[in-house]
């Protein structure tokens, strides 16, 4: 049985473009919204290349609890959707916490 790969793709697509609300809501609660906005307009042009310095990096941060951050980090950095995604999220009106 053949994967119905638009349909897995689409979920990929979902999942990292969720894993982006979820990032972009604790930036702003944490107060880190601008200096990230700032951060992600500068260097979009590197994302590529960030996300893949992190897929390098992730042996060693498997070895310190934190992989999985590593991962969904590369995967939204991969993604021009997603990093759309955060960055609108992050420009929007601050939602009452």
């Amino acid at each position: 049985m053949l994967l119905d790969e638009p349909a897995v793709s689409e979920r990929y697509e979902q999942h990292v473009i969720g894993f982006a609300e979820q990032l972009a809501a604790t930036l702003r609660r944490q107060g880190w919204a601008e200096p990230a906005l700032l951060a992600l307009d500068v260097g979009r042009p590197l994302a590529l290349v960030v996300a893949q310095a992190l897929w390098i990096a992730r042996p060693a941060a498997g070895l310190l609890g934190s992989g999985e951050a590593v991962d969904q980090l590369a995967r939204l950095l991969e993604s021009p959707a997603a990093l759309d995604r955060l960055m609108a999220d992050l420009e929007g009106p601050s939602s009452p916490s």
